[in-house]
């Protein structure tokens, strides 16, 4: 037990050998009780936008910039670049879908999305530009010459850190391994949080046009099964849940998603 937040310290949560993103015990605390916080009566959950954790591939700006490396997660609030693997506890899930306009090589392959906009759905239902994604599908369907499709159904998912919540989608490559993680889930009667989780990243080749060669990056999950949440840390996790399905079903959750197309070429 701490001495100065009245929380016991989670000993295994801080024994891990990577980037550890679970709340340390005085942010666990000051998230638990209520705050004298003042100014934010004006305020409301429009106003709010939840930070992402990017998956930097090879083309995303913080990489064509030189300010990161292929494999590094960003944080989109703050620019702190995390290096995995990654511990996490997940607090809400949810799907979204996401098509951005072909660039490069990629605009080549789909010569008919020229003039095509960027397109995103949050609910994986209705986007922001092309009506419902049943009627649209840029995201959902293969070509018919086995082209894959344009646009990028993806797992989202909500972490605690100390600083807030941030979310972390699983696309493209790394969209079977976050199908895997909630197969798992789906099999038990615990939440989310009960366990936390370890990301880790691996890179996988690719053959270009000119037989060029590059690297992709692409995400596993899973559950620690031999680490259980204290109690502490399950009532934060809880509090925030209900916070982001309530936005989330409002129709008011939102995050970075528009500024990280680079997650997505993959």
């Amino acid at each position: 037990m701490s001495e100065e937040t009245g929380v016991a310290v989670w000993e295994k949560a801080f024994e891990f050998k990577g980037s550890n993103l679970i709340p340390k015990p005085e942010s666990v605390s000051s998230l638990a009780l209520p705050q004298d916080v003042v100014g934010r009566e004006n305020m409301d959950v429009d106003d709010l936008i939840v930070p992402s954790l990017a998956l930097l591939q090879a083309t995303s700006e913080a990489v064509t910039s030189g300010v990161s490396k292929p494999g590094l997660f960003l944080h989109s609030n703050s620019g702190e670049i995390i290096e995995p693997p990654v511990k996490a506890l997940i607090v809400h899930y949810h799907k979204s879908n996401a098509f951005f306009p072909p660039q490069g090589d990629a605009a080549k392959a789909y010569p008919e999305l020229e003039g095509k906009e960027t397109c995103l759905s949050r609910d994986a239902q209705v986007g922001t530009r092309y009506g419902t994604c049943e009627d649209c599908r840029l995201c959902l369907d293969w070509f018919e010459d086995g082209r894959k499709p344009a646009g990028a159904v993806n797992h989202v998912f909500t972490l605690i850190t100390d600083e807030g919540p941030a979310t972390i989608r699983f696309s493209r490559s790394s969209y079977k391994a976050g199908s895997q993680f909630l197969s798992n889930w789906g099999f038990t009667n615990k939440n989310l949080w009960h366990h936390p989780v370890e990301i880790i990243v691996i890179p996988k080749p690719k053959e270009l046009s000119g037989g060029r060669s590059t690297f992709y990056q692409t995400m596993v999950m899973r559950w620690i099964k031999s680490e259980e949440t204290p109690q502490a840390w399950v009532e934060v996790a809880r509090k925030a849940f209900d916070t982001i399905r309530g936005a989330h079903d409002a129709g008011k959750f939102s995050d970075e998603l528009e500024n990280t197309p680079g997650e997505f070429d993959e």
